[in-house]
């Protein structure tokens, strides 16, 4: 109880900062008073970031680490390493691969942090793994994301494999998300076609497959996640299908499939104008808070979590395993940005964690630069946001940069 009164009076003092543009002493948020006792105020950390830095780069902190986890470690010119037998078949892994994954688990798991991975099947996968795992389509593009054919006896040996390897436990995964931005196929989940019933109906099929081998083979602990993007009614320029018809879509065939599967949502929270860090706000009706609205950002995550509320569960988790905000308008609103979006997921008992895409600018973020950190390793206001806004100044530090950007949030 004391525990969830220290939040509400958290969010009731940055809302009122906020509101009133009113900065109080950083020491305003440091303790609170329950009757003649003192309490120190800790906030709950739900912070972190994609890749290893956390491990790699010395003063970089955080409790949640994602990590990509490409198919093609399923190797069938390695004949060293363990199998993974379906059937009669026997399917090699490659242990170089295998041996670093198993290593920054283990690394992680002595700091503390929470690691996610995420199944990707990329389109220059080597040693025939395509051909085994991949849907079949007509096309062939390396720089895609590809489907998995849930019916493919690799992608089942793969699953399994990993449910023992990397399952929840010691030095094992706590989330594992399969695909990425499924509700945009053409280049991220590419089945070959747009169509919203197909690509719903192969996702469900392959999701059912690994939360069931998950469950059976590996640890019922491990939750199991859907990825979309942050267009909800929005289709992306007719590229791909608006994430909640796909959801709506997914959850229906699903649960024809297997009424005992338990899914999740890994959202991506970025700005709907990728450019215009501002637009993550009520801006030109991009961002609302009716069910209809174009995208989901940090200015109306309640749509979200209500809808999945009130319409599925509330027991479903959302875990924000992407997102970052541009530099072009100024570090100040880059900053703000990520504030906003570490306030909203950490007063939504929802939301799981938010993780953000790039430490540094990494140049393969189509002309965004998403960095907390310069190219040559200069912290940006965004870092000291980043590095402090899950300390005893965290609140202080979020209402500040929020309130210096009032004019831009309208």
């Amino acid at each position: 109880m004391r525990k969830n009164a220290w939040m509400r009076t958290a969010a009731l003092i940055l809302i009122a900062a906020v509101l009133t543009f009113t900065i109080a002493p950083a020491s305003a948020y440091a303790d609170y008073m329950e009757g003649d006792t003192r309490y120190e105020l800790t906030l709950e950390s739900k912070k972190g970031l994609q890749g290893d830095y956390m491990l790699t780069r010395e003063g970089v902190t955080g409790k949640h680490m994602l990590l990509n986890l490409y198919l093609d470690v399923i190797d069938s010119a390695c004949k060293t390493e363990v199998m993974q037998i379906v059937g009669d078949t026997p399917y090699y892994f490659d242990p170089v691969a295998l041996s670093t994954y198993t290593y920054r688990l283990k690394q992680a798991k002595e700091k503390g942090i929470d690691v996610t991975l995420v199944l990707l099947l990329r389109g220059n996968a080597h040693c025939g793994a395509m051909g085994m795992m991949a849907v079949k389509q007509a096309a062939y593009d390396p720089n895609r994301l590809y489907a998995m054919d849930p019916e493919s006896e690799a992608v089942e040996a793969f699953f399994r494999f990993i449910a023992r390897r990397f399952a929840s436990g010691y030095e094992g995964a706590k989330n594992i998300i399969l695909g990425n931005e499924v509700n945009m196929p053409e280049a991220w989940n590419y089945t070959g076609t747009d169509d919203a019933e197909k690509n719903a109906d192969l996702y469900a099929r392959t999701f059912a497959k690994l939360w069931h081998i998950f469950t059976n083979d590996g640890n019922n602990n491990t939750r199991i996640y859907i990825s979309l993007d942050h267009s909800w009614m929005d289709d992306g320029g007719g590229k791909g299908i608006p994430g909640k018809v796909f959801l709506d879509l997914f959850h229906e065939k699903i649960h024809a499939l297997n009424g005992e599967c338990r899914w999740n949502v890994a959202y991506h929270l970025y700005a709907p104008v990728l450019k215009k860090t501002s637009s993550i706000w009520k801006e030109q009706r991009l961002v609302t808070d009716e069910v209809t609205t174009p995208f989901i950002a940090p200015g109306n995550l309640h749509v979200l979590t209500d809808y999945l509320k009130e319409t599925y569960t509330p027991s479903c988790r959302v875990l924000l395993s992407e997102q970052g905000y541009d530099i072009g308008e100024g570090e100040e609103i880059q900053a703000a940005g990520i504030a906003l979006c570490y306030y909203e997921a950490l007063t939504n008992n929802m939301v799981e964690a938010a993780i953000f895409r790039s430490y540094v600018d990494e140049g393969t973020d189509g002309g965004l630069d998403l960095g907390l950190v310069k190219p040559d390793g200069t912290p940006r206001k965004a870092f000291q946001v980043y590095q402090e806004m899950d300390g005893k100044r965290g609140l202080y530090i979020m209402a500040y940069y929020l309130a210096r950007t009032k004019t831009t949030w309208k």
